[in-house]
């Protein structure tokens, strides 16, 4: 849509009404002089270039402006920078800040020193805590840089992107701003120099370097987003490259020009030792670890956020990075002797002995009795315990005689200390240890997992203890599982009126079945162990424990432990066997039953049908609260919704299908595919005469409720079909772009027709909407796939993870749907199959200007058309200006669009390019 153009009349109302208007809604004046978004913020330009408004003094409107950057001058944008205000500098009362000195003065009384020591400060109780006087030396908390924030930078993102950008066109207009802004903005404008590749004095270059270092390592990384300057554009980059550990390109190029690695380090280890207790990530700031004295490496240590990584990461630092001496390593070891910092002062002792062994020199005794055996974590199960080799080593160098001591007496402490030890048996030969620890821990197996700091230990430790942990597990089940449920004493019984004998019988049952459960899971998960590692099939002796009555109606932990271990161990099984076992547990029934249908997705498609049937017909089978069904519903797919769609329409299996399935699944399993939108369309379009010329077109509409599994072809959502990884399309910074849709050809016979040597269509965006605001930019793609395409089935694409992603791993999920330990996987529902009904409507309704001079009910249909989630064939209806003259393909709107881009959202794909438009 065209921006108005302003007379002086017109842009001084406009300016005077932007003044008056809401700080949340600023733009809404010049929208709705404008009509769309876009425009608005270009008239907003021209009235700062103009001098009729201070845009710097509004920052909710700086998103909006920085979008529209490419149609302000620099002038205006400088303009727009010296106009910011700080916060400190608007003093809107009329009190000649007297309030403001009283203050001053209340603080300055709160900063006297009330104790009679020699420091300026309060004896309080933080004096007492470790470490307090480093932090205040260091002056933790404290910001260098007024407002500085490390998560973001020296400025807002948005304002920085506005500088920037014109900076980088003209400098000029920026020079005599220095004198002019506060401290910090000054300092931001400094960083836009810096990148855009300006000489900067030493001074500013250090108060720099000070800000990039904390960016760095208190910021998590850096920002998530830093405009760099490449060629004459500006580019999205960040700091640092969370898929390689390591700074990206952006980031050494900043550290360069900041004077090179090794002036940076000593601001990269200053940030370090500024931060708060707890919050360091080592990678970010490995430097650091390695170059700090040793007298202020304990205090360094106490920084780290103590996680299974930077459990790893501290003794790669100490072993690798760092050649202290080892009486130097027990003295960290000692300076962390608090409870919270204990875990790395037994890694500091740990790396201790292997530093004394790997000079041959004697081990003090006086270690033995420090050593912890905290400096073992686990993280996942499938990636194990993360310091288990360097403990096993140390405890190796000790010495068979001294090691075992040190273990013995941890499993003869505490439940907790015993649990510690469980992992690191394997580094002495004793049988007689394991044995104690099968009695110890083995035997109050649930109790040990409530005592544990990580309650997967006690589970998963036995995997790295041999054959000999996983026959004492089973002998200790067969043996639990046959003893008499105790009694109730007969004190308790004589207590007999309110039952509490019968509560005490109960709570001995109870005890009981959930120290079964515990060992159950810890032997599958250890049987699935020595299958995996081995590639044999397991031992058919084992297949007892392969059941669906253990922990009976505890559906809620037996879904979170013993069920996950079960299908892990059918995964990793041959097809044969378990199609074998999933029928042993058909054949078996049960009061269980309905929990098979959690694994018959594993087992071949003649077992589904027939496993739907004896659940719903067979007796006195148990619905519990858990939706089993719903498991395999979303597991298999569509395939599996006929055969349920029969049972819940037969009156006697009714009533417990549907309790075995969420609501919404039911119901739309019950109702299949919606096609609402095409029946208003229909409706719409029977009320205009027969006279007006039609066409068909196919509007498509997405099954919400259900997600798309590889059978469904013609599909809305970011996982694609037919386009592996090599053929991924890349947006114009090189990352993976959004998959939108895929359509199959054959559900549109005309376009089919058209491509008889295709079988889909396949549409790309980059995320957020990039530049595909235009046809033919490098920010949107147009995949025609062939049948041999589609075959390779489904992949999916994620953009780089960001420092604040939640989720870590590969930038893709190519593989399985769902993860096997969620028993019942909750899909997102993000990517829903897709399903076009043909439609007829009148070619007018495709015509402006037929339609302001037609009827109200063409004006009807057209509305309902734009509300359509999208259609193919017909014409496009433009939002803005027609953009392309393309062979035009299908257009879509906001419900199968989500790119985070404001205001209405319309998607139009042509044979050769796909771009949007916002209203």
């Amino acid at each position: 849509m065209p921006t108005p153009t302003l007379t002086d009349e017109r842009a001084r109302a406009l300016a005077k009404a932007t003044e008056k208007a809401s700080r949340y809604d600023k733009e809404g004046p010049a929208q709705e002089l404008a009509g769309d978004r876009q425009g608005a913020f270009r008239l907003l330009w021209e009235l700062q270039a103009r001098g009729l408004l201070e845009l710097g003094r509004w920052p909710e409107l700086w998103s909006g402006l920085a979008d529209e950057v490419s149609t302000a001058s620099p002038e205006a944008i400088a303009g727009l920078l010296r106009s910011v205000r700080e916060d400190d500098d608007d003093d809107d009362d009329d009190d000649d800040d007297e309030a403001d000195d009283d203050d001053d003065e209340a603080d300055d009384e709160d900063d006297d020193d009330d104790d009679d020591d020699d420091d300026d400060d309060d004896d309080v109780d933080d004096d007492d805590e470790p470490f307090a006087a480093l932090e205040r030396e260091y002056g933790v908390d404290e910001d260098e840089n007024d407002d500085f924030e490390p998560w973001t930078g020296f400025w807002d993102e948005d304002l920085d992107r506005i500088v920037l950008w014109g900076y980088l066109r003209e400098p000029s207009p920026f020079r005599d701003l220095d004198d002019v802004l506060s401290p910090r903005l000054a300092l931001g404008l400094a960083s836009v120099r810096l990148r855009v590749g300006e000489a900067l004095p030493p001074p500013v270059l250090e108060r720099l370097a000070i800000g990039y270092a904390r960016m760095i390592v208190q910021g998590d990384g850096g920002p998530a987003s830093v405009y760099m300057v490449e060629g004459d554009e500006l580019v999205d980059s960040s700091l640092y490259d969370f898929a390689e550990d390591r700074l990206t390109h952006h980031g050494q190029q900043i550290i360069e020009r900041l004077g090179g690695t090794e002036a940076f380090a000593p601001h990269l280890l200053r940030a370090a030792l500024r931060a708060g207790s707890e919050t360091v990530e080592i990678k970010y700031a490995r430097e650091a670890f390695a170059t700090v004295s040793v007298d202020r490496l304990a205090y360094l240590l106490s920084r780290v956020n103590w996680d299974t990584e930077n459990l790893g990461l501290t003794y790669d630092v100490l072993l690798q990075d760092r050649h202290d001496e080892p009486p130097q390593l027990l003295e960290v070891a000692e300076a962390l002797a608090d409870d919270r910092f204990e875990a790395r002062a037994d890694v500091c002792r740990v790396c201790a002995v292997l530093r004394y062994a790997a000079r041959d020199e004697a081990i003090p005794e006086s270690i033995d009795a420090t050593l912890r055996l905290r400096a073992v974590a686990m993280g996942t199960p499938s990636h194990g315990f993360t310091g288990r080799e360097p403990m096993v080593q140390a405890l190796r160098a000790l010495g068979q005689s001294r090691a075992v001591a040190v273990l013995r007496a941890r499993l003869d402490g505490s439940l907790t200390e015993a649990v510690r030890a469980l992992p690191l048996l394997s580094a002495v030969d004793d049988p007689s240890l394991l044995e104690h620890a099968l009695q110890v821990v083995g035997r109050n197996l649930a109790a040990a997992i409530d005592a544990a700091e990580d309650g997967d230990v006690p589970i998963h430790a036995w995997q790295e203890l041999g054959p000999g942990a996983l026959e004492g597990l089973a002998s200790i089940y067969d043996e639990l599982s046959t003893a008499p449920v105790p009694e109730p004493s007969p004190a308790r019984e004589a207590k007999g009126k309110r039952g509490r004998g019968k509560r005490g019988g109960n709570a001995a049952a109870k005890s009981l079945q959930k120290n079964l459960g515990a060992l159950s899971h810890a032997i599958l998960v250890t049987v699935a162990t020595q299958q995996r590692r081995t590639g044999v099939e397991l031992d058919p002796r084992w297949d007892r424990f392969i059941t669906l009555d253990g922990m009976p109606g505890n559906d809620s932990d037996w879904e979170d432990t013993v069920g996950p271990a079960i299908r892990r161990l059918l995964a990793t099984s041959s097809p044969s066997r378990r199609a074998a076992l999933l029928e042993r547990m058909l054949e078996r029934g049960g009061p269980e039953l309905a929990r098979v249908l959690a694994f018959i997705d594993l087992g071949p498609s003649s077992l589904w049908e027939r496993a739907l049937q004896r659940v719903a017909t067979a007796p006195d089978v148990r619905v519990g609260d858990n939706e089993w069904l719903g498991a395999a519903v979303h597991r298999i797919g569509i395939a599996l919704h006929e055969p349920v769609r029969r049972l819940l329409a037969d009156p006697s299996t009714h009533a417990r299908m549907s309790a075995l399935l969420d609501e919404d699944l039911r119901v739309g399993i019950l109702e299949g595919p919606r096609s609402e939108s095409a029946e208003q369309l229909r409706r719409l379009a029977a009320k205009l005469p027969d006279r007006l010329e039609r066409v068909t077109i196919h509007v498509l509409e997405p099954w919400t409720e259900v997600e798309a599994d590889p059978s469904a072809i013609s599909r809305v959502g970011p996982k694609a079909v037919g386009v592996p990884r090599d053929r991924w399309p890349a947006d114009i910074d090189d990352q993976p772009m959004l998959h939108v849709l895929t359509l199959r050809l054959a559900d549109v016979p005309p376009l089919a027709a058209r491509h008889p040597d295709k079988a889909a269509l396949a549409v790309f965006v980059a995320h957020g909407g990039g530049h595909a605001y235009e046809p033919d930019s490098d920010d949107a793609a147009v995949l025609w796939l062939t049948e041999a395409d589609l075959a390779q089935g489904e992949t999916r694409m994620k953009p780089p993870r960001r420092r604040d992603d939640d989720e870590g791993g590969d930038d893709d999920d190519d593989g399985d749907r769902f993860d096997d330990d969620e028993l019942i996987p909750y899909p997102d529902c993000e990517n829903n199959p897709l399903y076009a009904h043909a439609v007829q409507v009148p070619v007018a309704v495709f015509d402006r200007a037929e339609l302001e001079q037609g009827s109200k009910g063409l004006r009807k249909l057209r509305e309902a058309l734009e509300q359509a989630p999208a259609w193919v064939g017909g014409s496009p209806l433009w939002w803005r200006d027609e953009d392309h003259d393309g062979v035009f393909v299908l257009q879509t709107g906001d419900d199968l669009l989500a790119l985070g881009v404001p205001g209405r959202l319309a998607l139009y794909v042509y044979e050769d390019t796909a771009f949007w438009q916002s209203a």
